[in-house]
């Protein structure tokens, strides 16, 4: 493409021509030779700067004459013209993030460019089941979800307020737990089924003359008839057939 400034003519190159056809038509000035004023003479070769020097936008003799990229772009001086882009995803950048491919820098591409447990990249963003936080697809702080191990401990009414559909003593519980002498609103374990303390009742199931054993079983208590020693909360069934010490 050719155009014309006086009766001088500059063919631009084609890196250049997208720029003249936005233009219309670019003015390019060139630099005078030994110092030369305004009437100096130039040697004909078409300069990127304008007679102030600042930089033409788009023009370049080299990638310093280009405009400053950001974090995971990139830019190149090809044909006089100045031509960005972008970093390759995964790359990284600002220490513990990685560039995304697409110009910017963030937290995660990939499940790999995350630590933690089970953790998983989420639209750019890390989530694990130990961060302290609900992210990705949790129901509860680094509980639930597809990743992390069920929600429980919760307080609730009915099986429905719980992410495991378990109501057990007032709490969302990680299993329906629903034998003798289990619990899971022991403090400290609140949310899992767990053995209640040996030698307490579990009213309404194992009471009365019962009451839990270590394993979480039913037992006879102390003074109570047996057959053998395995009913008995003591593990000992006296010849006389009596649960004693």
């Amino acid at each position: 493409m050719l155009c014309e400034r006086g009766t001088r003519v500059v063919i631009l190159s084609i890196g250049m021509m997208g720029l003249a056809l936005a233009a219309g038509c670019l003015t390019l000035t060139t630099t005078p030779q030994g110092g030369g004023g305004s009437g100096g003479e130039s040697n004909g070769t078409p300069s990127s700067s304008s007679g102030d020097g600042a930089h033409m936008p788009g023009l370049c003799s080299s990638v310093a004459d280009c405009p400053d990229v950001k974090l995971c772009e990139t830019m190149a001086c090809m044909n006089g013209a100045c031509i960005s882009g972008f970093v390759q995803a995964g790359l990284q950048c600002n220490n513990d993030q990685v560039c995304d491919g697409l110009g910017s820098c963030v937290d995660c591409v990939k499940n790999s460019d995350c630590s933690g447990s089970n953790a998983s990249c989420v639209d750019n963003k890390c989530a694990s089941c130990s961060d302290g936080i609900q992210n990705g697809n949790e129901t509860g702080v680094d509980c639930g979800g597809s990743k992390c191990a069920p929600c429980a401990g919760i307080p609730c009414a009915v099986g429905s307020d719980c992410p495991t559909n378990n109501c057990v003593d007032g709490v969302c519980c990680d299993t329906s737990c629903n034998t003798a002498c289990k619990a899971c609103n022991l403090t400290g374990k609140e949310g899992l089924c767990s053995n209640l303390p040996s030698g307490q009742e579990d009213p309404g199931v194992c009471d009365v003359t019962k009451a839990c054993g270590f394993n979480g079983s039913c037992k006879l208590k102390l003074g109570q008839p047996c057959a053998e020693d395995s009913e008995c909360l003591s593990s000992d069934c006296s010849p006389d057939n009596i649960c004693e010490p």
